[in-house]
């Protein structure tokens, strides 16, 4: 009988290999088990722990204090959804307008309380407004803001705010924006043709 010994060298090569091997055919194994059983692999996506930071947060309670029913707010909205292009651009014009607006966002939008018409809009500054690649975004969208009309308010990011100097700030701003007209709602068609005075009163709606 003759008895064959590898080369120390090429032992030392195959080892890690048949490791590598021996640990893809398990994932390769446990991926399968797992479909099988009705999971799935590692999810790509996860559920944010919240839509804004501690300091929007802070910022968002002081606001929704010093407006009161004078506008709703909205926290995090894209710049596309408030600033729309104009018709008729030519394709390089729509482009380079697109440009200004796209993967954008505002930080608060206060809107009109009926018809939800953008009032105005707030960015708050920290330190990252600083850099050179956020001044580029914060001068477009100060540009596209201006060009509609929107009233764009920097405040800088600090630990409190006073509900008052807010207050006194945004109201003046939101009051003279231009009231938008709403047509008078005729409550005679919101309900059915039916004769409710032949229903029973007792009956749970």
């Amino acid at each position: 009988m003759f008895e064959t010994t590898l080369p120390s060298g090429l032992l030392t090569l195959l080892i890690p290999l048949v490791l590598v091997a021996a640990l893809a055919g398990l994932a390769r194994l446990a991926t399968i088990l797992l479909r099988s059983s009705g999971g799935s692999p590692l999810p790509a996506y996860r559920l944010t722990d919240s839509l804004l930071s501690k300091a929007e947060q802070s910022f968002f309670r002081v606001l929704t204090q010093a407006i009161g029913g004078a506008a709703l707010v909205f926290a995090q909205v894209r710049l596309e959804d408030v600033i729309k292009l104009q018709r008729g651009l030519t394709p390089k014009a729509r482009g380079q307008a697109r440009g200004r607006i796209q993967q954008k966002h505002l930080d608060f939008v206060l809107c009109h309380p009926i018809t939800f018409r953008p009032l105005g809009a707030i960015e708050l500054d920290d330190k990252s407004h600083k850099r050179d690649r956020q001044k580029k975004r914060d001068h477009d969208k100060n540009f596209v803001a201006e060009a509609v009309g929107l009233p764009l308010i920097r405040i800088r990011a600090q630990r409190a705010y006073s509900v008052q100097d807010l207050r006194d700030q945004l109201l003046p701003i939101i009051n003279a924006r231009e009231p938008v007209e709403t047509e008078p709602v005729d409550d005679t068609q919101a309900l059915p043709a039916t004769n409710l005075s032949s229903q029973n009163p007792h009956k749970s709606l």
